[in-house]
């Protein structure tokens, strides 16, 4: 089974090359635990492998995407730019933009001043099930036309979870569900961005069990001591021990140490 590399090599490493192309992993974790610089690091490591296959890992059976696409929901491509221009160095930012593509599926109408407001609004009146409707289809006709081997970043599958009021969460697992066909059918890989605490532990418990892999993200100590951690909990067609790394966001990018190398074992 090829493997998409991440670019980051200790995670490289223990996931035999990287993530198997055509599967869905779900990146889940709390608010600023880094998910967001982890696929933004992911994406400017593609890139950069992709004009310099010397950078590519040896020993592993590897395929970079055609293309990196952002679907976007509640963000513009000008907002995710200025993210990775206010984050990262010049050098990092510029690997970033190279070749990345985006597609927006949500415009905010300008009377509303935040994307809550206006799901707040649709929920209210029931107009969240058209809506959600209408997205589901324009993005199972974009993964069947730019899916085919394309590493695809759902930024964010949250704002997607926000269109699903309670006592439709069973709904919204049957979208992860086929939405991991459509990426093994159609030979798409995608990462979804989910924040927890959005659903109950029983249905986050059976998000993770559809998805092919999972990239935990979790902090830890408080403000003063605070550090990110960042695990995989599963990945598919892969053995993966679940000790945990430190994650850090430099101005090159998110790096990854084991927690057992930090503590000098």
């Amino acid at each position: 089974m090829p493997k998409i590399p991440t670019g980051i090599e200790g995670l490289d490493l223990a996931l035999g090359g990287g993530v198997p192309s055509g599967s869905l992993i779900l990146l889940l974790g709390e608010s600023g635990a880094g998910k967001s610089e982890f696929v933004y690091t992911v994406t400017a490591n593609c890139n950069s492998m992709k004009e310099d296959p010397s950078l590519l890992p040896e020993g592993f059976d590897l395929v970079l995407p055609d293309n990196i696409w952002y679907a976007t929901f509640a963000r513009s491509q000008e907002g995710v730019l200025q993210d990775v221009r206010g984050k990262f160095s010049e050098d990092f930012s510029e690997r970033f933009t190279r070749g990345t593509l985006f597609r927006e599926f949500l415009t905010i109408p300008a009377r509303l001043s935040s994307f809550s407001e206006w799901v707040s609004d649709l929920v209210s009146d029931g107009g969240h099930v058209k809506l959600r409707r209408d997205i589901f289809s324009t993005l199972a006709r974009f993964l069947e036309r730019e899916g085919p081997n394309s590493l695809v970043i759902f930024l964010t599958l949250t704002d997607i979870a926000m269109l699903f009021k309670r006592g439709e969460e069973m709904e919204f697992v049957s979208f992860l569900q086929s939405l991991r066909e459509i990426c093994r059918g159609w030979n798409a890989t995608v990462f979804a961005i989910l924040a927890t605490g959005i659903f109950g532990k029983d249905v986050e418990a059976l998000l993770i069990s559809n998805a092919d892999g999972v990239f935990l993200f979790e902090t830890q100590g408080g403000e003063v001591a605070r550090r990110n951690m960042f695990s995989c909990k599963k990945m598919r067609g892969t053995n993966i021990t679940p000790e945990p790394f430190e994650l850090t966001i430099g101005p090159d990018g998110v790096e990854l140490t084991r927690v057992r190398t930090l503590a000098g074992r």
